[in-house]
């Protein structure tokens, strides 16, 4: 089952990557800081996940640890979004539906590791 946790990783971080360079895009290049953390994070989640095919145990729980502290983050950050849509200091309503994606699916990730988490 590592494995296939494993290529979850793998593309999740592909997943992070894509939606860090789709940020920054949509910020009008003015949000360096989705660039910048997609980039490294997405790489370090498909790292996590290489490690995970090759058995290296202590890449499980850690990846856990960071897949569950990227939902959270997402959708806290998708929440500052809205709150600042809503009072009308940003207008784009696109960066709010990234965030969400980022958050549901890092939550799936999230949920289906811990089904398959063994100690």
């Amino acid at each position: 089952m590592q494995h296939r946790v494993g290529k979850f990783l793998i593309a999740y971080g592909i997943f992070l990557l894509v939606g860090g360079f789709v940020g920054y895009a949509i910020a009008e290049e003015t949000s360096t800081a989705a660039l910048f953390n997609g980039a490294f994070f997405g790489v370090v989640m498909s790292v996590m996940g290489i490690l995970l095919t090759y058995d290296r145990q202590w890449a499980f729980p850690a990846s856990l640890s960071a897949t569950g502290l990227f939902s959270l983050t997402f959708f806290w950050r998708m929440t500052v979004r809205i709150i600042e849509f809503d009072l009308h200091t940003s207008n784009n309503m696109y960066v709010v539906l990234l965030l969400a994606l980022m958050g549901i699916v890092s939550t799936a990730l999230f949920i289906l590791m811990i089904k398959h988490y063994r100690h």
